[in-house]
């Protein structure tokens, strides 16, 4: 793992739409793609630099995080037609060598790790790789290295929006505030919008939260799906209350079947004998009726 402690000697460009600064060498361009902070000195991408920033979440090590990004940017790579390939100096650095083009190239991969207070964890991993032909990296070197020591996160709240207060038919108060912001969820940099619309009537006091949120490279494609699928999540209770009185009115009509029934089988019970028992009719009762032997030789009619 290697701490950032050198200093930043580029240039800084402040990003504050996506809410990040890097250093940029005087002359290079900024972009974003594929995830990945792009800064480059030409088009072809054979003098350039990535940045990919992470909070490390727990139980994640720079080394894991340093494997997978390796990997990704090996996609990325693929994916444009070009080609790299990596050898290990460390646990969180690599020398890489490839072509960008027809244009032979060779760098450096490592990850820089600093304190970062977050609820997700306490510190920041920026994963940073340069690579240029090799006759033009010797003069190269000190610019792009420090690139990625250059990176950090801006402040999370990127705008905020407050309607003015409206009275509702009711009578009471209503505002509605909207915040942007930057993030991270699960390690990855996230970009926001919330809105908060509130209503006060009397002693009542209620409310609706809409939030939308996707990873920083689809935020520009998904923004207007995401804001129109919240915005059309309506919060209407009325058909929840007549469902409820429904079921109240047949729970008690329920209640009150059961106490006719219990009226009815209390009025219809036969009435007991107020006479006490004899000893003879008790035992009449538990054996059944007596009945007389016949005598010998007497006859029955």
């Amino acid at each position: 793992m290697v701490r950032a402690s050198a200093a930043c000697t580029d240039p800084v460009v402040h990003d504050a739409y996506d809410g990040y600064h890097v250093g940029v060498p005087g002359g290079w361009s900024l972009s974003v793609a594929d995830g990945f902070v792009v800064v480059h000195e030409d088009r072809v991408g054979s003098i350039e630099s990535v940045v990919d920033p992470v909070v490390l979440a727990k139980g994640q090590s720079p080394a894991s995080f340093f494997r997978s990004a390796l990997a990704a940017l090996m996609k990325d790579v693929q994916d444009a037609g070009n080609a790299t390939a990596f050898r290990s100096t460390g646990a969180t650095a690599a020398s890489l060598t490839g072509r960008a083009g027809t244009i032979g190239i060779t760098g450096q991969d490592r990850v820089l790790v600093r304190s970062y207070a977050s609820a997700h964890g306490p510190h920041l991993a920026v994963f940073s790789a340069y690579w240029a032909p090799p006759a033009k990296l010797a003069s190269l070197r000190a610019p792009p290295a420090a690139i990625g020591v250059c990176y950090g996160p801006e402040a999370t709240v990127l705008s905020t929006a407050t309607s003015p207060s409206q009275t509702t038919a009711s009578g009471g108060v209503q505002q509605v505030e909207r915040l942007e912001f930057l993030g991270s969820d699960g390690g990855n940099v996230v970009r926001g919008i919330a809105g908060v619309q509130a209503t006060i009537g009397g002693r009542v006091a209620s409310g609706t939260v809409r939030l939308v949120m996707s990873t920083r490279p689809q935020w520009n494609s998904l923004t207007q799906a995401l804001l129109r699928v919240a915005d059309g999540i309506q919060h209407d209770f009325t058909q929840g209350d007549l469902a409820l009185l429904r079921v109240q009115q047949q729970l008690q009509g329920l209640a009150q079947q059961v106490a006719g029934f219990d009226h009815s089988s209390r009025t219809r019970r036969p009435a007991r004998s107020s006479r006490p028992r004899t000893a003879r009719s008790a035992r009449a009762a538990r054996t059944g009726p007596a009945t007389t032997p016949a005598r010998p030789g007497a006859s029955r009619s």
